[in-house]
């Protein structure tokens, strides 16, 4: 899918250092905000069965065929060898009322400490405004080796409104501030991107949304 993001504040040198101190050989590209690597073998099949968490769908940029192994949205810690912080998040608009029950993800580890905040913010202008819930979540695949597997986290507290944008971000805290992950992109989906690299939150317009299906309860 087209990207459309220019991020100037890491040079080519720093995408050739990260690639080699990651496991997996992964590149950084368009400045940090992406991450890719090399397709490789068993990388989990095409069809993505939903998790039985329950609920309605309320968004899903999965679908049954699974998400892009290997293009994603970087998520970087402050002090990992991407060496500096990048957060991605995209922008929904919910079709009904309702609340937000379970966020799953798809979400693949580079290197540091695997591990990755998932959370829920308020639509502040179309950027992301108050963080409305987050949660960690460790065991991550490795980024490339699959197309299909999940992280997931309970959302409690989250209401929504039809017609009304949230943002759903893959992020990092204090527990993951040398974490290299990237977040899957979706194969079929696209949808306003925002990106956080430390001086707050700019929107790049429509690109691939990153993997995720959102589940709750509408009204």
């Amino acid at each position: 899918m087209l990207r459309t993001v220019f991020l100037s504040t890491t040079t080519l040198a720093l995408a050739v250092t990260a690639a080699l101190a990651a496991p997996t050989s992964s590149m950084l590209s368009n400045g940090a905000a992406v991450t890719t690597v090399t397709r490789g073998y068993e990388t989990g099949g095409f069809y993505h069965a939903h998790a039985p968490v329950g609920g309605t769908v309320i968004f899903d940029s999965i679908g049954t065929g699974g998400y892009n192994c290997c293009s994603g949205w970087t998520i970087s810690g402050p002090s990992s060898v991407v060496g500096e912080q990048v957060w991605s998040a995209i922008q929904i608009t919910p079709t009904a009322s309702g609340k937000v029950k379970h966020v799953v993800a798809g979400v693949g580890y580079v290197t540091g400490n695997n591990a990755a905040e998932l959370a829920i913010y308020s639509d502040a202008s179309n950027l992301p405004g108050t963080m409305l819930w987050s949660a960690d979540v460790s065991s991550l695949p490795t980024f490339g080796s699959t197309s299909t597997t999940t992280v997931q986290a309970k959302v409690t507290k989250v209401k929504i409104k039809k017609h009304k944008p949230f943002w759903v971000a893959v992020q990092t805290d204090s527990s993951s501030s040398n974490t290299w992950d990237a977040w899957n992109d979706s194969n079929t989906t696209n949808a306003p991107l925002a990106q956080n690299t430390g001086s707050g939150w700019i929107n790049f317009g429509s690109n691939a949304a990153g993997a995720v299906t959102i589940y709750g309860s509408v009204r």
